[in-house]
């Protein structure tokens, strides 16, 4: 048994995000005029290829190994030299300094 442990977070709020991304596509439909199924089809396809990007992609992984940001963006424990708390626009951060970067 390997016992390896993760912790996922995904992007706060993806339900609202999705919700938004919706109802700012379905006016299209009013906007296009002659509704046909083309372009039902077109938009249908955006919502849900943006709303699989939210729920999916949109995740950080911690686990022994590291930090994955995105699914892509992989940061190992050995290249971070110090990490810090602070604000940006009021909103809490943690900044990491990377071995090897100034």
């Amino acid at each position: 048994m390997s016992g390896k442990i993760s912790f996922e977070y995904h992007l706060p709020h993806r339900v609202i995000l999705s919700v938004i991304f919706t109802g700012i596509c379905v006016p299209m439909l009013w906007v296009a005029g002659n509704v046909t199924l083309d372009t039902m089809l077109f938009i249908a396809m955006n919502v849900t290829v943006v709303s699989l990007v939210i729920w999916n992609i949109g995740c950080m992984t911690i686990d022994q190994n590291g930090v994955v940001l995105y699914r892509i963006n992989k940061l190992a424990w050995s290249a971070i030299s110090s990490a810090k708390r602070v604000k940006f626009l009021g909103l809490p951060h943690i900044r990491v300094a990377v071995v090897g970067c100034t």
